[in-house]
């Protein structure tokens, strides 16, 4: 009579342990397949160009992000510092070509900046980085006679509508205004912008600085 019940009950256990068994399969197969389609580790982005001008405008692209979404858009600058660069919405999921220009008035320093953009429903995220170009700074003297020289000055990369102040500084230390000059919008001034100006012989470097960049580069040459 004993052995029959204990037949019993090992029996009745074991049929229990094979229905909580078959109800937890049922659970896994029912959130699988139930479960959001959504992957949050599916995000992408991709900045329009991997060099861009000193303060010129970045556009930006996304994929992967939950439909209809607001995605949260951060740039971070070569010096650590972070500054938003807006909101947009991913409505299919994705977003295209998004530029903010305000925003581009925080992009004044040369390097590797990083693009951070954050789904804010799903709190998808994906990280890309383009490079902003140095500006560049090139200067040489032709005599022109009567003591006096032609400085010729080649500049590009610079902040695009700001004012480029010279000086020139010859080999004893002494400092003198040459003049000035606007960038356009292509980052560039007036090819072969030149100053006549009394020039001795000798080693002179050329000092540009840009009023709005905070930028200041030397170039060296010498007059003969």
């Amino acid at each position: 009579m004993h052995k029959e019940l204990s037949h019993r009950s090992m029996f009745l256990q074991s049929k229990l342990i094979a229905g909580l068994a078959a109800l937890m399969l049922g659970l896994t197969l029912f959130f699988a397949v139930s479960g959001p389609a959504f992957a949050a580790g599916n995000a992408n982005l991709l900045v329009d160009s991997s060099r861009v001008e000193l303060g010129g405008p970045v556009s930006i692209s996304g994929s992967g992000f939950q439909p209809g979404e607001e995605v949260s858009l951060w740039l971070t600058s070569p010096n650590g510092d972070a500054v938003t660069y807006g909101r947009t919405y991913a409505y299919d999921g994705t977003f295209s070509n998004f530029t903010n220009d305000w925003a581009s008035d925080a992009m004044i320093f040369p390097g590797t900046w990083y693009v951070t953009a954050t789904g804010l429903s799903s709190g998808a995220k994906a990280v890309s980085s383009f490079r902003m170009v140095r500006p560049m700074l090139a200067a040489s003297a032709l005599m022109v006679g009567n003591g006096m020289s032609m400085v010729n000055i080649a500049a590009s990369g610079w902040y695009p509508g700001e004012q480029l102040t010279f000086w020139l500084t010859d080999s004893n230390g002494k400092a003198s205004y040459l003049g000035y000059a606007w960038v356009y919008s292509d980052g560039s001034i007036i090819s072969g912008k030149s100053f006549e100006t009394a020039l001795s012989p000798g080693y002179y470097r050329l000092s540009a600085h840009g009023n709005i960049s905070g930028r200041t580069l030397v170039s060296a040459f010498n007059s003969r």
